[in-house]
């Protein structure tokens, strides 16, 4: 039942599921743009997700890195 999810703060204040018995319930969330990512599992679980630029001069980066 949704209304029975309750949150409280975790490691380094992150939102976290209070467990219930039997319900297990791990999440994550990641945004960047205009996209969001939601995993929801059962146990740990991560995820991640990046806009890439396809336009940002990553070669001229590289160049003034490697001289």
């Amino acid at each position: 039942m949704p209304a029975a999810i309750q949150f409280s703060a975790g490691k380094n204040n992150k939102p976290q599921v209070k467990n219930i018995p039997p319900l297990k319930l791990e999440y994550n969330m990641s945004h960047s743009a205009d996209a969001i990512l939601l995993a929801v599992s059962d146990s740990a679980i991560g995820a991640d997700i990046e806009f890439i630029n396809q336009s940002f001069g990553f070669n001229e980066v590289l160049v003034i890195i490697l001289v």
